[in-house]
């Protein structure tokens, strides 16, 4: 089994927590590794800009 990525969500404000939202919902498409983000989890049940 793989370790999972530790990822931190950045500044809020930033594109970061939008691509790493983004990244998750396409895992299996790119093939990812499981991942962990590590940030507020009330921004990110928001979702991404671009996808709420």
């Amino acid at each position: 089994m793989e370790k999972p990525l530790a990822i931190s969500m950045g500044e809020p404000a930033g594109i970061g927590p939008d691509l790493i939202l983004q990244l998750y919902e396409n895992r299996t498409k790119h093939d990812l590794p499981p991942f962990c983000l590590f940030g507020n989890a009330d921004f990110c049940r928001r979702g991404p800009k671009g996808l709420a």
